[in-house]
């Protein structure tokens, strides 16, 4: 992502190196002429008064002030291995994108007008809004999928001298996203919302799939299991200083379940009637999705004729339940003897990396670097955590960029890169992350 404007960079510099050896001694020679001395200004004058007694007193004590230099280089030492880190600086980019996450169980209609709504009100609650729009669900090219409960929501807010003020002084912009934050939860009762930028958003969803800056990614089988464990990682981080109420944002990738209609059909009376699966199935598909019966012709065009129940009987149980099977030539079952039917409520979409299912928590951080938060917050959920045989938990995002990069920094010497797998948890050096665990097999 960054090699355009790397390269720009170093072609940029090459260009002015090669310009300040060849063209400059040139234009020298034409512009500087007359008698020419070279010769100390005012301010070099100055400034050498005041370094030569310096220097001279430094030498007299030179060990004192070596013992000086090497106690502010220790000190300095101490400084750095207490500062944080993150991997890129957060830059203003004019806007904000409020992800707004519903239920998954809710409509696409709901969705739009509930949107619509939010739209319309946004700017009358918050008169720093300029201007607002909307993306739900997937395009066409579907680059970026997304269920049709969640919203991308892009705010353009006025120039910061036409905000609300407190103290004769314009509210940060922290301020106002929680200020927009809290009417877009108003307006959706039972929503959440997390804030981003447009482009920081599409950046972490580059990196990690997920558009927050940290991504916390439980790995399993079971997704109640998964569910259950995810809600005890977000109480763990949630007492962390970054991500408390009020500071930052731990929020489940999805929320919710999507209701649906299960058909189990029973073995043991298909053996008794010489019955196949296929055959139920065929009556399945034929009633809910439609079974192509002949072809309307209108000039060049062709429309397929389909039958199939109506939306309300398909809503309708016991109406599904009647539903004829031909058994052999002449009888006929109804398809509540066949098969078990009953609605259900299901996880939509069942998410995976690397061929795994897993649940994951956005995270985002207010107030905090990055690397400090995630050692902290691995530390804890070690603590706090009891994972099941065969789960597990990974910290991924920008944390997992500053850590690539750092290892890329890092000398090929043995030791150091022991240092580097100790200290960030490179896996490119010589180990993998201690920041992936899971219970002992």
């Amino acid at each position: 992502m960054f090699h355009p404007m790397a390269l720009t960079v170093m072609l940029a510099l090459g260009g002015s190196l090669v310009l300040a050896l060849t063209l400059m001694p040139a234009l020298c020679s034409f512009v500087l002429r007359g008698r020419i001395a070279e010769r100390d200004n005012l301010v070099m004058r100055f400034c050498k008064r005041v370094y030569a007694p310096v220097l001279h007193l430094s030498l007299r004590l030179r060990w004192l002030v070596v013992l000086g230099a090497v106690a502010l280089f220790a000190l300095a030492i101490v400084i750095f291995n207490r500062l944080g880190a993150d991997f890129i600086p957060k830059l203003d980019e004019g806007a904000f994108t409020m992800m707004v996450f519903r239920a998954a169980s809710i409509s696409l209609d709901a969705t739009l007008e509930a949107q619509r709504k939010t739209d319309l009100e946004i700017k009358t609650r918050v008169p720093e809004v300029e201007a607002v729009f909307s993306r739900i669900g997937s395009a066409e090219i579907a680059t970026d999928p997304m269920p049709p409960s969640d919203c991308d929501f892009y705010i353009y807010y006025k120039p910061r001298s036409q905000w609300r003020k407190i103290d004769n002084k314009p509210i940060s912009k922290d301020d106002l996203a929680k200020i927009i934050t809290k009417e877009i939860e108003a307006i959706n009762p039972g929503a959440y919302v997390m804030v981003a930028q447009p482009v920081e958003m599409r950046f972490n969803e580059m990196l990690e799939g997920i558009r927050a800056d940290i991504a916390v990614k439980i790995f399993g089988n079971d997704y109640d299991v998964l569910e259950r464990l995810g809600a005890e990682v977000k109480e763990v981080l949630e007492q962390i200083r970054g991500t408390r109420e009020g500071e930052g944002e731990v929020e489940f990738e999805t929320t919710g379940r999507v209701p649906m209609l299960e058909i189990r059909v029973k073995r043991s009376v298909l053996a008794q009637y010489n019955l196949h699966s296929g055959d139920v199935n065929q009556t399945i598909a034929a009633a809910l999705g439609g079974q192509t019966v002949g072809t309307l012709i209108e000039g060049n065009r062709r429309f397929d004729i389909v039958v199939r129940l109506n939306e309300a009987d398909r809503e309708n149980l016991e109406t599904i339940r009647a539903l004829p099977v031909r058994v052999g030539e002449a009888g006929m079952l109804p398809l509540g003897a066949v098969a078990d039917i009953e609605r259900v409520k299901t996880v939509s979409p069942i998410m995976r990396d690397s061929a795994q299912r897993r649940a994951a928590l956005m995270v985002n951080l207010r107030g905090r670097d990055v690397e400090s938060w995630v050692r902290e917050a691995d530390a804890k959920v070690r603590e706090q955590v009891q994972l099941p045989e065969g789960y597990s938990v990974t910290f991924g995002g920008q944390f997992e960029n500053l850590r690539e990069a750092r290892c890329s920094f890092i000398p090929a010497s043995h030791w150091r890169s022991q240092a580097a797998w100790l200290r960030y948890g490179c896996g490119a050096c010589h180990s993998a992350s201690p920041l992936l665990w899971a219970s002992s097999l």
